[in-house]
């Protein structure tokens, strides 16, 4: 039969995720599509038949002229069907109340607060401008632009920027750690952001609010957050002996595990921390870490919450994704964000000092959700019930790789971010729920095969790590499967017969489930059409 090799993923999966999603890994940029972006002496290329468009201070100012709603367009080079863009502009000043969308995008909605803002989506048709939707403009209103871009999104070239890139809609997240390491297809489950304003930590009511002697202040160009973005916000301490902390509630569904995180940065202070706490118990926990090395510094715990625990990750050029995980009996959580001076952590679960009204330290990206670990960061910029990030949802056809229905083998690498007595698929062979085999990185149930939806094999071959490469390989024959785990003996089975009718090979995660995903990077699968020996089993894995 031969060898089929196919390294190009993204011409062999069928990907989907209904939303957008972040992950770490190389961004690089085409040359500048938009003809004048500028505005430096006029605005020509652009043209409205619904709009007054005029040269406002070296801006592009959109005017009502006897329309509430159309489109105004601006000249590109081509851009092309399937190709990814990024939209960068400048909103100088909205006066009007209406909604604002990039139709180029699908009518993506747009962002038309005053400063400097970014969407990137995948281009459907080919096309030759950019066309943006007003609806609402009324008589003596406006909105003036600057600094329009539009670049080509090229991911993972040699001469990329390790950022923390928003994948536009089933887009597929090949995720790399900070130093440059490819850990593979990130695929994940659905969560939601339950804080209201995860990236503008502005204080006032029914936002974030300030700790004892907190508050924030806005600093632009003075540090990239892991996005690139030119601005963050900088939380410093007020001179007053206070706990140094911003503060906001979310909601949760009911009794369950809460997740909080946000990336820090050292500026004057080196040391960070976050609190999450159960409004209802007064339970929760603290961790501080220290920015320089993302060492852990201090850890509380109020009350006795069911769960008390904490994550750290390098998210590169001096950023750090703090995260604890706690439990709650319901109703609203608090999330706090707050600066040490290398006081240790009070009563309050945070730390008093007095700062001298500067000096702090720079955050970015907060987060709560539902569950037993973090997951990949939501932007929400103001939706009340939070913001969705859907489920990861990718396959391949069997009949794309040569399967064999009779014998076959394979070998699969991956790093799992929770690993329990939960299945979480890494991959499954399926027809159905009755006729399948597939592969968890659990405590138990390594490598399982159904077929007339009778149980053939249940492999257990220890225990996957987390936050670790594992790798697993296994056979499958009539009265011969086999398995190992991380080079660990090979575990037999030699009853049973083979999977039938399977059509598709899903990639962490199980066809038709709403649950059961891998939750972490998929690194590689090899597949064989033919049954490896034990021997060869254990030395791929080792």
């Amino acid at each position: 039969m031969g060898t089929k090799v196919n390294s190009n993923y993204e011409d062999l999966i069928t990907f989907t995720r209904a939303s957008r999603g972040h992950a770490l890994r190389p961004v690089s940029y085409g040359s500048e599509l938009v003809d004048n972006g500028t505005f430096n002496s006029d605005v020509s290329g652009w043209t409205s038949s619904a709009y007054s468009l005029s040269l406002s201070s070296n801006a592009l100012n959109v005017a009502y002229n006897g329309q509430t709603y159309g489109n105004f367009f601006g000249s590109t080079g081509t851009l092309e069907a399937g190709k990814v863009y990024e939209l960068t502009y400048e909103v100088i000043s909205a006066s009007q109340a209406s909604n604002f969308w990039l139709a180029t995008a699908g009518n993506a909605p747009l962002n038309k607060a005053v400063g400097t803002h970014t969407i990137s989506w995948v281009q459907t048709s080919t096309a030759s401008s950019l066309s943006f939707y007003v609806d609402g403009i009324i008589s003596g209103e406006s909105i003036t632009l600057d600094n329009i871009s539009v670049k080509e999104v090229l991911f993972d070239q040699p001469d990329g920027t390790l950022t923390l890139f928003e994948h536009p809609d089933n887009v597929p997240r090949v995720e790399w750690d900070a130093d440059g390491n490819r850990l593979g297809l990130l695929v994940e489950e659905p969560r939601t952001n339950l804080l209201t304003y995860s990236e503008d930590f502005t204080v006032q009511s029914g936002r974030w609010a300030n700790g004892q002697k907190g508050d924030t202040s806005l600093t632009s160009g003075l540090t990239e957050s892991p996005s690139m973005s030119d601005s963050v916000w900088k939380l410093f301490a007020t001179s007053g002996t206070g706990t140094q902390i911003i503060q906001e509630d979310a909601t949760v569904s009911g009794a369950t595990n809460v997740v909080g995180s946000v990336y820090l940065k050292k500026a004057e202070y080196k040391y960070g921390g976050i609190r999450l706490l159960d409004s209802s118990p007064n339970t929760g926990y603290s961790v501080f870490i220290d920015l320089d090395d993302g060492s852990v510094f201090d850890t509380s715990t109020r009350g006795t919450p069911t769960t008390s625990n904490y994550r750290v990750q390098d998210a590169g050029n001096g950023w750090w994704r703090l995260s604890v995980i706690t439990s709650s009996d319901g109703g609203s959580v608090n999330f706090t964000v707050g600066i040490s001076d290398g006081t240790s952590i009070n009563s309050f679960n945070c730390v008093s000092f007095a700062g001298d009204g500067t000096s702090g330290i720079y955050i970015w990206g907060a987060q709560v959700e539902e569950g037993l670990f973090p997951t990949s960061y939501m932007k929400n910029e103001g939706t009340a019930s939070g913001k969705d990030r859907s489920a990861d949802v990718a396959s391949i056809p069997v009949a794309d790789f040569g399967y064999n229905t009779e014998v076959g083998s394979v070998v699969a690498e991956y790093l799992p971010i929770k690993v329990d007595s939960t299945i979480r698929s890494v991959f499954e062979l399926a027809k159905d729920n009755n006729d399948r085999l597939y592969s968890s990185s659990s405590t138990s149930k390594h490598w399982f095969v159904k077929s007339g939806g009778t149980d053939q094999a249940s492999l257990d071959l220890g225990s996957s790590t987390e936050d670790q490469l594992n790798k697993i390989a296994g056979a499958y024959k009539q009265n011969d499967f086999a398995a190992s785990l991380d080079g660990g003996s090979v575990t037999t089975d030699t009853s049973g017969v083979v999977q039938t009718g399977i059509t598709d090979l899903h990639i962490g995660g199980i066809k038709n489930a709403t649950q059961f995903y891998l939750n972490g990077h998929i690194k590689s699968i090899k597949y064989y059409p033919r049954r490896l020996t034990n021997a060869q089993l254990q030395d791929l894995t080792s």
